[in-house]
Order: C-alpha cells, then structure tokens, then sequence
C-alpha cells in the first residue's frame, strides 16, 4: 500500500501559484538531495502534515534543481524553512528544528491568519 504524500511538490513552474497565490498557511522546506539535515526535517514536515491537514499546505522545492526561487527568497543555507501567510513570508527558520519548535511556529502561523 502506497503512503498519501502530505506536501505539496514545488518546481520553479509551480511556486507561484501554489504557494504565493495561495491565501491559506504555507510551509515552504527548501531542501536538497545531498543533505541529510533535509531528510530529518522531511520526516518532521511529514509528521505534522498530517496533523494539519486542511489547515496548513506543507511543500517542499529542491534548491538545487529550482535555483530561481532558492535565489529570490535569498536561501544559502539548507534546510531553509519559509512560513507563508497570504502569499508573504511571515517567519522562516535555518538548519534543523526540533518537532516541537516546527509546532510553535505552525501554531503562530495559524493564529497570524485568524488575526490578519
């Protein structure tokens, strides 16, 4: 049985619309295949997906293969965490978090929708 993916895929083509168009939370884990700080995070994103489905999107971008969108969100460092209300990042985070850290800023992120 094949598990349901729980982030969105998000391509150069793609960013845009899904995630700078959408009015709803975004999550944004810019990541890269050659790191394993991007694997550990994957595995908290995908945790956490579940819990907030219908809430929050949760995607997730190559920087290495999306290079555009990694440049103008100014990425240099991966794991790269971006936290999108209304289209505009509200908060972002570096390197990895702990689980419970990723759930405070999930819960800011939806109490900054039900306040704008």
């Amino acid at each position: 049985m094949q598990q349901q993916t729980t982030t969105t895929g998000l391509t150069d083509k793609n960013f845009n619309c899904q995630v700078l168009e959408n009015l709803h939370p975004f999550v944004v884990h810019f990541k890269a295949n050659w790191s394993g700080s991007s694997d550990i995070m994957t595995c908290i994103m995908d945790d956490l997906a579940r819990v907030y489905s219908g809430k929050i999107t949760f995607g997730e971008i190559d920087a290495d293969k999306h290079r555009q969108i990694a440049l103008k969100f100014g990425i240099t460092s991966i794991p790269t965490l971006l936290f999108f209300n209304k289209g505009k990042v509200i908060d972002q985070s570096i390197g990895i978090i702990s689980k419970r850290e990723l759930l405070d800023k999930l819960k800011a992120l939806l109490h900054d929708t039900t306040q704008g």
